[in-house]
């Protein structure tokens, strides 16, 4: 199955009056779909699925098991992942904009709803290897992330971001630019949490040291103090 055609087979079912109201569009789904393969941790299919499907979960014996289905979300999860290792990933080719363009539209902002509702899902090892990292001294990576996420934030919901900017004239003119950004940073997160996720790997699978044993001292031994006492009369008794 290609691509393209999955995506067709996902937003028909996505779309389907069947669905929950808080279920997932394709964009959604998309996003979402990069933000489980851009994390050092990992995130189960199970908890994926009700996530897109919404608190409901209706059609969730369906995304699991039907043949159609299932293999259009593994097609899609298995191209995005590609495309992210190879570096070729790019939210341009997905949703090209003008450069005279002052606002995101519709498919973007869910794109970025989705992405930002599954780094939910792997928050807490963002969190736990940040929190690693800033004990060697990398305070920077976790403000770059932070920033990252506040862009698409301000991208989900464009009309809010404005109100609360100081300058949304500014704001508005600058969109492409943040949208170009958007792009670059996305590939960056990528590649920070590949590597990461080796490191754990290594750190997990590596031996444990071996530690010699203290030499046991008998009771009528010489005490290990030196002092030329015997043991049940020294220091440490």
């Amino acid at each position: 199955m290609i691509f393209d055609e999955a995506l067709e087979i996902l937003a028909e079912f996505l779309d389907s009056p069947e669905r929950s109201e808080d279920c997932f569009d394709i964009h959604q789904f998309q996003g979402g779909v990069a933000a489980i393969l851009s994390s050092p941790g990992y995130v189960s299919e199970v908890s994926f699925g009700f996530l897109v499907l919404g608190e409901k979960a209706n059609g969730m014996d369906q995304w699991f098991e039907d043949e159609q289905i299932r293999t259009a979300w593994v097609t899609c999860m298995n191209e995005t992942d590609e495309a992210l290792a190879m570096e070729r990933f790019t939210l341009k080719d997905r949703y090209a904009i003008k450069e005279s363009a002052t606002a995101p539209g519709k498919e973007l902002s869910h794109w970025c709803d989705g992405y930002l509702q599954a780094y939910c899902l792997t928050e807490e090892t963002w969190i736990e290897v940040y929190e690693s990292l800033a004990a060697e001294g990398f305070f920077e990576l976790d403000e770059e992330h932070m920033a990252v996420l506040g862009a698409m934030e301000a991208l989900t919901d464009w009309d809010q971001a404005l109100e609360k900017n100081e300058n949304p004239d500014f704001l508005r003119s600058s969109f492409p630019l943040l949208f170009e950004t958007l792009d670059e940073s996305l590939a960056k997160l990528h590649r920070l949490a590949l590597l990461l996720e080796d490191v754990r790997m290594q750190s997990e699978n590596m031996p444990e040291t071996f530690v010699r044993e203290p030499e046991k001292i008998g009771r009528t031994g010489s005490c290990p103090c030196d002092s030329g006492k015997k043991d049940k009369k020294c220091c440490l008794n």
